[in-house]
């Protein structure tokens, strides 16, 4: 049988699951139907950055490819911080939040300059 798995629980609270007590100082632990959705903001939170770092590069150049490939590895470790197994499901949500973050990035650049 696989073990429980922690639920977001205040300090000292017991786990429905027959889980061990989580005292005062564990911090808060997510329940694994939240794990993707939180991945999938991180991923799109790193990304900003990134984009709006990208927007004023040329297109192609090398660092251009910089700014879109860096935060890959980010991304990997994040998703296995989080205990998020590699599905095709969750490979189509993670791209669509690593493009969204980028295009974020890039929008808000665009809109600076602008004004």
């Amino acid at each position: 049988a696989e073990p429980a798995r922690p639920t977001l629980r205040g300090a000292g609270s017991a786990d429905p699951a027959g889980g061990a007590r989580h005292q005062a100082g564990d911090g808060l632990m997510l329940s694994p139907e939240y794990h993707l959705p939180v991945l999938a903001v991180s991923v799109a939170l790193v990304n900003v950055p990134f984009g709006f770092a990208r927007a004023g590069l040329k297109k192609f150049s090398p660092g251009w490819f910089v700014a879109v490939h860096a935060p890959v590895p980010l991304v990997v470790a994040l998703r296995l911080a989080g205990g998020v197994t590699w599905r095709m499901g969750v490979f189509g949500i993670l791209v669509v939040a690593f493009f969204g973050g980028q295009w974020v990035g890039a929008t808000i650049r665009g809109l600076l300059e602008r004004q």
